[in-house]
């Protein structure tokens, strides 16, 4: 194994995410089911939860 002293400074990895191509941008402020206020921060109507993204959500529905 290297030592880590000798890795610092060069990248660990060396894929980068990309979006499919019938993907389209979300975001869940857009989101019919995202609310954001004083009492709920970041909450999903649809799982009754804390929203985790939009990227990936099956419930995402755009305003």
């Amino acid at each position: 194994m290297a030592d880590k002293r000798q890795l610092t400074g060069y990248p660990w990895h060396v894929e980068y995410i990309k979006m499919d191509k019938n993907d389209t941008r979300r975001d869940k402020r857009r989101c019919e089911y995202f609310l954001r206020d004083e009492s709920h921060n970041n909450y999903c109507q649809k799982i009754f939860g804390r929203c985790f993204g939009s990227s990936h959500c099956p419930y995402y529905k755009k305003k």
